[in-house]
């Protein structure tokens, strides 16, 4: 849920970190399968919602352990966690 999202300090400050990265894109690992890719979809929707771009994120499949994500942001092919 959107409240929820916005009440995480930690997502919080990762996105904050990704604003002021005009050039980084949000990179959401994931499962894969549609379980996993389900839950990443849900997850950059409600981002863009809350008002990031969708064109500054991407889902990446086949990257993580089922039920969790791994979020990054990529800036010049560098990925950070």
């Amino acid at each position: 849920r959107a409240e929820t999202l916005v009440s995480n300090a930690a997502l919080a400050a990762f996105v904050h970190e990704l604003d002021r990265r005009p050039g980084a894109v949000l990179q959401i690992r994931h499962a894969g399968g549609a379980a996993g890719g389900g839950f990443a979809e849900q997850l950059r929707d409600a981002l863009v919602a809350l008002g990031l771009p969708s064109a500054r994120s991407r889902l990446v499949p086949a990257a993580a352990d089922a039920g969790r994500l791994i979020l990054e942001i990529s800036a010049n092919g560098e990925s950070q966690p």
